[in-house]
């Protein structure tokens, strides 16, 4: 199990993940380890992304009042990316996208 999670909105502009450090010896820690090695290198890692799975989220709120988002841990990273598209989109809009009050 590799605990990735995209935390980016997708008004970023940009892709970014957290990722889960298991502990020592674990796959994610070496990646860590790879990771911290290269800091500061003008020399990017190619990455190959698969998805994304599911429609967008803001045309699924079109016909509802409001949205309550659950999650703790790690799992905040989703939640969290919603509310900044929601923001993006009421700085954007001044008003927030279909039914939402």
């Amino acid at each position: 199990w590799h605990p990735f999670s995209i935390s980016s909105a997708p008004s970023d502009g940009q892709i970014k993940m957290c990722i889960k450090n298991m502990g020592p010896g674990t796959w994610t820690d070496q990646l860590f380890s790879l990771a911290r090695d290269v800091v500061g290198s003008e020399d990017p890692w190619p990455v190959q992304l698969d998805g994304p799975y599911g429609p967008p989220l803001l045309p699924l709120l079109a016909d509802h009042a409001g949205a309550l988002l659950l999650a703790g841990g790690v799992g905040i990273t989703q939640p969290h990316s919603v509310f900044r598209e929601l923001a993006a989109y009421f700085k954007e809009n001044k008003a927030l996208p279909g039914g939402l009050k």
